[in-house]
């Protein structure tokens, strides 16, 4: 968070405050605690595009009866839609990791490569999990601690966009500690999570199960047993976010912003804002001729969720190491259409990622080494009282 970038609170009106249609302030108090639902599904356009290469989540079921274990259906959850506010994927990781132990390749058969429709191209791989669905309880910093007295918040940094903008991949930063954050509940350190769960003091919980759980081994022979794999976690980190500088706002007519937008009314101010620094609001079509939307309005509130996925090792002896991340972002506009931004305050439904994201990991069987892409396919965040 150090290197995000952090906020201070100042006295003063200095964001646009939520209203509604009669001009009435939306005083809208953050939950102490809320939910955070998180659900997976079946690689998108199944049967409909090569799935030679895609991987993916799936059942341990078999599909049908030609098809390998932990080939089976996982459909996309049905969440609430219409005035439910949605919010969009700011940016993830997934880089090359080697698991960490030797093991065996029996043991790792049921994670590799196998056939769902081979007359189709389509193939599974990676760990089928029993059920692709759960809830972790949130809660923010209790009354009368301090909201910058999390350890490890200065070197702590949250995921880079997948769309820089002029002022880097970093753009959105988190408002604190000028607000609160919200994390699992269970955690009392969060921040201190880094490349392995433990970092932050505790062993986390599981969340999706595999269905088949990987031993692992301390040596090549296969003698000394350190626990298995059994599962993913999720650790979430929450809260509200500000876009960072620079932003260079009018303040003479015509518009003497550098570079000039070609502003010269009065009315017009809001829209004269240095050209590049703000990102598309995702809420407005696309212009027919340049292809790109209205940016945001930077006084508008913004939302995050970062998500940490870590595969669990159920020992003291074996680590759970992070495969993965994804920030997702969202906007409360004071006039969003067809939502009250203070009944519905954290009924907000972040979209599938069916462009899907892929961690390759690489596992040392019987001496050697195998790579495995793990498709975390159709993944959902949802939030909820």
């Amino acid at each position: 968070m150090g290197k995000a970038g952090h906020a201070l609170p100042l006295i003063g009106q200095c964001l646009e405050v939520p209203r509604d249609q009669s001009g009435a302030i939306l005083k809208c108090t953050p939950f102490r605690e809320f939910c955070i639902h998180t659900t997976m599904s079946n690689p998108y356009g199944g049967g409909s595009v090569d799935l030679n290469n895609i991987g993916g989540m799936y059942s341990c079921d078999k599909r049908h009866a030609g098809a390998a274990n932990g080939t089976g259906v996982l459909p996309v959850f049905s969440t609430p839609s219409g005035s439910v506010p949605y919010g969009k994927v700011y940016g993830r990781t997934g880089s090359p990791i080697t698991l960490p132990g030797f093991f065996k390749a029996d043991d790792v058969s049921p994670w590799e490569k196998r056939p769902v429709y081979p007359e189709r191209q389509w193939y599974a791989q990676g760990p089928a999990i029993t059920s692709a669905h759960c809830a972790i309880e949130v809660r923010r910093r209790l009354k009368g601690v301090e909201n910058n007295s999390y350890a490890g918040r200065q070197a702590w940094n949250m995921t880079d966009s997948d769309w820089p903008l002029k002022q880097g991949a970093d753009w959105m930063g988190p408002m604190h500690p000028a607000n609160c954050l919200w994390s699992n509940k269970e955690i009392d350190e969060p921040l201190l999570a880094g490349a392995n769960f433990e970092t932050c003091g505790v062993k986390p919980q599981v969340h999706f199960w595999f269905c088949s759980p990987l031993p692992a081994y301390g040596n090549a022979a296969h003698t000394q047993r350190l626990g298995s794999y059994i599962g993913l976690s999720l650790l979430h980190v929450a809260g509200s976010g500000y876009i960072r500088k620079p932003l260079r706002q009018c303040t003479k007519f015509p518009c003497e912003a550098i570079p000039p937008c070609g502003v010269n009314r009065p009315e017009d101010k809001d829209n004269c804002v240095a050209s590049g620094f703000l990102p598309e609001n995702y809420f407005e079509p696309p212009n027919p001729v340049t292809g790109k939307r209205p940016v945001v309005n930077p006084t508008w509130q913004f939302m995050f969720v970062e998500t940490s996925v870590y595969m669990v090792g159920d020992t003291p002896e074996l680590n759970s190491p992070r495969i993965g991340s994804v920030r997702h972002w969202f906007i409360n506009r004071p006039f969003q259409p067809n939502n009250n931004p203070c009944d519905e305050y954290f009924y907000t439904h972040y979209s599938t990622m069916q462009e899907y994201w892929r961690t390759p990991v690489t596992i040392v069987s019987n001496g050697s080494p195998s790579t495995i892409d793990f498709n975390l396919s159709g993944f959902q965040v949802y939030c909820t009282p």
